[in-house]
């Protein structure tokens, strides 16, 4: 089983600046398997109450795949 021994994740484009929790990264990453199910989880927590403002509303919803997707192509797990 592959494990992330650190990991560090920024979403650009989503907010004035890049968008970064340290805290659920070592809470649902650093240390967990490196698969699409840890991936997952991730993803709800930090996109968890995120709200648009009209006009960028479309990448609240384009989020969750594209943060998973990057992860899996920076692990190799898609392959």
């Amino acid at each position: 089983m592959i494990t992330s021994p650190s990991c560090g994740v920024a979403l650009g484009g989503v907010a004035h600046k890049p968008w970064r929790n340290q805290e659920l990264e070592e809470e649902f990453l650093i240390g967990k398997p490196a698969n699409r199910e840890t991936w997952h989880a991730f993803q709800l927590a930090l996109l968890a109450g995120a709200q648009g403002f009209g006009e960028n509303d479309f990448k609240i919803r384009l989020a969750p795949a594209a943060l998973v997707r990057a992860l899996e192509q920076a692990t190799h797990e898609g392959e």
